[in-house]
């Protein structure tokens, strides 16, 4: 097959309830203006519903998430994936583009039927490895990486990572840079206004804290930052909002900040918000904070950059690779409340300076997070695993792609 015959791509993400959500729709719109007939197989609790997609939707994933027992998602996630397969085979797209495998196990055997089908299949390791460490996933992850054609990367890191301890072959993984969030946020919103629909002070120095709430995430790092800023900012505020990852659980933050004594200078929201609020959280706020012990690509930053605010990120990850100190923010050591606490001070203490950074980020964003450049190159690589030269079809190695060579 010729790049100028691949005509229709499935996108495959069954936890688009979550904010990759955004990732799903930037490259399928990104796609789509490239003339290939997309098709985004999701969730039924879409994050975006309000939005136009240019694209087509359809909820295959229903009954997997929220407040029902795990038995009974698990057993409607096998159902859903029955019926994505019922409706690949019918439809017979030109390439299935996995974003996500939430039960891998059972993932696996349908990339396999998939296979047997030679339908040729694409797969974003956004994370290398599940945020849910089960024992099983090294062994299913190392067998599905060898089943799909081709998988994307976001960083030059996390590809190696896939050669050297997956074993998975060079030419099969190409870098693509994960895009921005420029279609869903609202930099232009006053921040007065932000802070009214959310209730919070006006006058106040605000630092965020957003999105899915993970072990790995270092919250309880940044809470013990906290209690140093606000000795030296006694009237800043930390909004601390989002949801906690699979059932973890977040008590001991709530005692931490007790402990702390700054249950009056943290406003904690442990839930999912809506887009909206969601905006309206990064326009509030003066400078976001990103404290990981370590993260492959973080669309938090993608999000902040987006809403013209300045970040305070630690040195691990892609971070090394995005954050420019002085120009999009800080960088700081990891585990570090000292650290942390003193680029927080530095922001939040001159936040005309904090909001000149946040645009120059936005600048920055938009200049190297491109969906459309990501589309081009995500084409390209769709062309090239659907190419009759298919290692597992032809027996011959597919030729590296430039494009992923940057």
């Amino acid at each position: 097959m010729s790049g100028g015959s691949l005509r229709r791509v499935w996108m495959i993400d069954p936890i688009n309830y979550t904010g990759l959500a955004y990732s799903d729709a930037g490259l399928c719109t990104a796609l789509q203006a490239q003339g290939i007939e997309t098709t985004l197989a999701g969730s039924e609790g879409w994050l975006l519903p309000q939005w136009p997609t240019p694209f087509k939707r359809i909820d295959i994933f229903r009954g997997t998430h929220g407040s029902r027992s795990v038995a009974a998602k698990g057993t409607a996630y096998l159902r859903s994936l029955v019926r994505l397969l019922t409706q690949i085979r019918r439809a017979m797209p030109d390439v299935v583009h996995w974003q996500f495998f939430e039960l891998p196990p059972a993932d696996y055997l349908a990339v396999r039927i998939l296979r047997r089908w030679g339908i040729p299949q694409v797969y974003t390791a956004h994370e290398v490895l599940p945020w849910d460490d089960r024992s099983y996933n090294r062994l299913v992850f190392r067998r599905m990486f060898k089943s799909v054609d081709g998988i994307i990367a976001h960083n030059r890191r996390e590809a190696l990572r896939l050669v050297e301890e997956f074993g998975v072959a060079r030419q099969r993984v190409n870098v693509i840079v994960l895009g921005n969030y420029d279609l869903f946020t609202t930099p232009d919103r006053p921040q007065p206004l932000a802070r009214r629909q959310l209730g919070l002070p006006l006058d106040a120095p605000i630092a965020l804290f957003f999105g899915s709430i993970r072990a790995s995430k270092g919250l309880e790092v940044l809470l013990a930052a906290w209690a140093r800023v606000v000795e030296q900012l006694p009237n800043a505020l930390l909004a601390v909002v989002g949801k906690p990852y699979k059932r973890l659980d977040t008590s001991h933050y709530l005692s931490a900040i007790r402990e702390l004594g700054i249950q009056e200078r943290v406003v904690v929201r442990f839930e999912q918000v809506d887009p909206d609020t969601t905006n309206n959280y990064y326009r509030a706020a003066d400078v976001v904070v990103l404290p990981y012990h370590d993260i492959a690509t973080s669309g938090v930053l993608r999000y902040a950059y987006s809403s013209a605010r300045a970040v305070v990120a630690t040195a691990v990850g892609e971070h090394t690779d995005w954050v420019i100190p002085g120009e999009t923010g800080s960088l700081v050591p990891p585990r570090n409340p000292e650290a942390i606490a003193g680029a927080v001070i530095s922001l939040l203490g001159d936040r005309p300076r904090a909001e000149q950074i946040g645009r120059s980020a936005m600048a920055y964003g938009r200049a190297n997070f491109d969906w459309n450049t990501s589309a081009v190159r995500t084409v390209a690589f769709y062309a090239r695993v659907a190419s009759r030269d298919r290692p597992h079809l032809a027996g011959c190695a597919m030729q590296p792609d430039p494009d992923g060579e940057e």
